[in-house]
């Protein structure tokens, strides 16, 4: 939400997780007006600082995002996760079925990052 209007932007969500291997999945999505902003990263970076921080179980927080939307990739890496890889045909949206480039961080890499 951008405070000096008070508009609803985008979302940042845990889509998915998994407590018994410590792993969370972080899922975001921004209206286009406010792409290359910064909005998004500011985002994730909180989000990432809040879940392991407040969740001590958690090891892994992963996104992943079509490889037709490059500029989703350099929020991840900006805000610490590394690339992982590409999982082939392993999504859906309105292009249809797609490769999909995963990210992640691990809790020791993030208090490397942040505990230098």
């Amino acid at each position: 939400m951008v405070k000096e209007t008070n508009t609803l932007i985008g979302t940042i969500t845990v889509v998915e997780y998994d407590k018994n291997i410590g792993t969370m999945e972080i899922g975001y999505a921004i209206g286009r007006p406010w792409w290359h902003q910064g909005y998004t990263s500011e985002a994730f970076s909180r989000v990432i600082t809040y879940l392991f921080e407040h969740y001590p179980w958690l090891n892994r927080i992963e996104a992943s995002h079509d490889v037709n939307n490059p500029n989703s990739g350099k929020v991840m890496q900006k805000c610490g996760p590394q690339f992982e890889g590409i999982l082939r045909q392993k999504g859906k949206n309105n292009c249809g079925i797609v490769d999909i480039a995963m990210y992640a961080i691990l809790r020791k890499d993030y208090l490397s990052q942040n505990n230098p």
